[in-house]
């Protein structure tokens, strides 16, 4: 009977006892390796679009002429990343792709045709430089 009443103290004792302290979420600084990995990716995305989306104007002004390198920069720089270099090169092909079928499809007027031409030589130029680094 002694036992019991033992076990009964302990419980009690259990039930009164001061509760555990809230776990607090871990700071951004320290997410994990895959939330670090897949803030990686969705950056190097962005880069792309941004890159892709970037129309450098016929008479760029030298800082033009900059962010145009820093957005292709970034672009080369995803393309290289293993994990991406799939989705980057199916990318380029494909905004290749994209601007060969307007070229050809659309009869656009001589500006036009210079301004697609130098878009396929330019993703030309920037799938190499992925392919190649210098």
């Amino acid at each position: 009977m002694l036992g019991f009443l033992g076990l009964v103290f302990a419980f009690s004792a259990q039930l009164h006892a001061e509760p555990e302290p809230e776990k607090k979420p871990a700071p951004e600084a320290a997410l994990k390796e895959e939330d670090q990995a897949a803030l990686e990716i969705g950056r190097a995305v962005m880069a792309v679009d941004r890159a892709l989306e970037y129309k450098l104007p016929e008479s760029p002004t030298p800082e033009q002429k900059a962010e145009a390198e820093r957005h292709t920069e970034a672009m080369v720089g995803a393309g290289q990343l293993t994990r991406l270099y799939p989705w980057v090169r199916s990318r380029i092909d494909l905004e290749i792709k994209v601007t060969e079928s307007l070229l050809r499809d659309t009869n656009p007027d001589a500006a036009r045709t210079r301004e697609l031409k130098a878009r396929i030589e330019y993703l030309g130029r920037v799938r190499l430089r992925i392919d190649a680094p210098r």
